[in-house]
């Protein structure tokens, strides 16, 4: 039986993410705050300032948000299996110093002057 989905959007590789109800589900039990902001998880997977290695397989798609508990980075963990994949969690930081002790595998290009 296929998983329902909520949505999918394409990583900074081209690769298609899905999200599916239960992943989302189990997102929000934790942090129900991003019950109302699904669209961040898909935007920072889409357009994220950088992505970085994970503890294993995984990536992380990682957007900074203003609007987000008063301005956090947002973390998007997903994995990519072929020319598919999908939403592991998400979860708010504040630790840029966590976040810059990993392994960066893409980085947004600044806008050049």
């Amino acid at each position: 039986m296929a998983e329902s989905i909520i949505g999918e959007t394409a990583s900074v590789h081209g690769v298609r993410i899905r999200l599916t109800f239960k992943q989302f589900w189990h997102i929000t039990m934790k942090r129900p705050y991003l019950y109302r902001h699904p669209e961040k998880i898909f935007e920072t997977i889409k357009n994220p300032d950088t992505v970085l290695k994970g503890w294993t397989d995984e990536l992380l798609a990682v957007k900074y948000y203003r609007d987000l508990l008063g301005g956090k980075y947002l973390v998007v963990v997903y994995r990519q299996v072929g020319r598919e994949g999908f939403v592991v969690t998400a979860f708010p930081t504040s630790k840029k110093e966590w976040l810059e002790r990993r392994e960066i595998i893409w980085r947004k290009k600044k806008p050049s002057k």
